[in-house]
């Protein structure tokens, strides 16, 4: 049904069907997947050190989406629930990622209290083909290193795949199939964190296509600043920081986009739809990369800035306020937020030679000319703007701009509406009364 809502436009309600009762069972609060595992405490009295398939509610201890499960859960596991040590000693065999499931299935990881003293780490790879480019920018400028100042020893060659269509270009945006797969684990040490032994696993792959955006880092462009693990490092830091100013641009959460953890193509930052099939967020996102005060100079406010870490010397690690992410598959391990600036300045200076970047700035201009009234702003306003602002997203400019625009007296008598200025009875218009005015 439809129902109107501010502004006299109609929205649609959906309801189900009166034939299914109590919808709400169906769904599940905490992941849209339809598969999901609990986590099973076989050593409780109502499961009976079962692992049929079967498991009671009350030994259930968490439930895991199926895309995580696979990096938290897997057979062999060292968990931790309410300050107890588990083992996953058993997982039911899940069918193939992506198949489409008419209902949601639950299944079961179980696992018996553990006395260890180690804990695991997963073993995964991760690759992302490039399977359809929309959109394509090539970086047309002269390279920011002169071939006279090429290092004598360049960073290594990275192994690119042929086939990749995203090879060659600046920055694109399209459809890319991502493929995971956890093919072992780890056993670390709980006091000396060194590695005491490694097992394999054989479990499923993850494959499906979604939609994503790529830009090149440029490793030739850096020279000897950074090493070549300082520069893995600090692309991994840096895609780390895009998912996290996300927010500020698109109406989403840090999880619903991710980046890749792979080593198989480093020197390019790839930030994907974490849902299959793509959920629209990163198409949006793609609109703010190429524009001032755009998504690169929020991630580079955020390095240089952080209000948690921003005080901190001799650690490059960073911490959950600006590139830690608790999605990440490598555990926030390989990150170095100094690597991570140097790239991301180095990338927003190759964008501002772009054509793109200079048709969206020339409007960025237009319109701030067209705000403040006062012709162009000058560099020094601009700096201080920024100072003064350094986070402000294009979702808080809009609503601003909204109550300024509702705020005007001379557009509000028109409509007989002001914000902050219910009535105004000194004031009169032509052909309306003074008492309609006050009322």
């Amino acid at each position: 049904q439809e129902l109107p809502v501010f502004g006299g436009r109609l929205q649609s309600i959906y309801k189900t069907h009166p034939s299914m009762k109590n919808p709400w069972l169906k769904v599940s609060i905490r992941s849209i997947e339809n598969i999901n595992y609990d986590i099973v405490d076989i050593s409780h009295p109502m499961q009976g050190n079962c692992i049929d398939g079967c498991h009671n509610e009350a030994a259930v201890m968490d439930n895991i989406p199926y895309s995580r499960v696979f990096y938290h859960a897997f057979p062999g596991a060292i968990i931790t629930h309410r300050g107890r040590r588990y083992k996953i000693v058993s997982m039911t065999r899940p069918p193939p990622f992506g198949a489409g499931c008419q209902r949601t299935i639950t299944l079961g990881a179980y696992a018996k209290p553990s006395t260890q003293r180690y804990f695991t780490r997963p073993l995964s790879s991760l690759k992302i083909t490039v399977v359809k480019q929309m959109e394509r920018v090539d970086f047309c400028g002269k390279s920011s290193a002169k071939p006279s100042e090429q290092p004598d020893n360049p960073l290594p060659p990275f192994s690119v795949d042929d086939t990749d269509l995203s090879t060659g270009s600046f920055a694109g945006c399209g459809v890319v199939t991502v493929k995971r797969n956890v093919h072992g684990y780890k056993k670390l040490s709980l006091v000396t964190r060194e590695e005491l032994s490694r097992s394999e696993l054989s479990l499923p792959d993850m494959e499906y296509d979604t939609f994503a955006f790529w830009l090149d880092c440029d490793a030739s462009g850096i020279g000897q600043s950074l090493t070549p693990e300082d520069f893995g490092h600090g692309v991994h830091a840096l895609s780390h920081a895009f998912c996290n100013v996300a927010p500020l641009f698109v109406p989403c959460c840090s999880n619903d986009v991710q980046c890749d953890h792979s080593f198989y193509n480093p020197k390019r930052v790839v930030i994907f739809d974490a849902r299959a099939g793509g959920s629209g967020i990163t198409a949006q996102l793609w609109k703010s990369v190429f524009r001032p005060e755009g998504i690169v100079e929020a991630a580079i406010n955020l390095l240089e800035s952080c209000p948690s870490c921003s005080d901190d010397r001799g650690y490059d690690g960073g911490c959950p306020a600006c590139i830690q992410a608790g999605e990440c598959i490598k555990f926030n391990d390989f990150l170095c937020k100094r690597s991570g600036l140097i790239l991301a300045k180095n990338l927003l200076k190759r964008m501002q030679q772009t054509e793109l970047f200079q048709i969206n700035e020339k409007e960025f201009k237009e319109m701030a000319r067209d705000e403040s009234g006062a012709g162009e702003l000058s560099p020094v306003k601009t700096k201080k703007r920024k100072e003064s602002q350094p986070l402000v997203s294009p979702r808080r400019n809009k609503r601003e701009r909204a109550l300024r625009a509702a705020k005007a007296i001379e557009n509000a008598r028109q409509r007989q509406m002001v914000v902050g200025r219910p009535s105004w009875p000194l004031d009169r218009c032509d052909d309306t009364p003074q008492k309609q005015q006050e009322a």
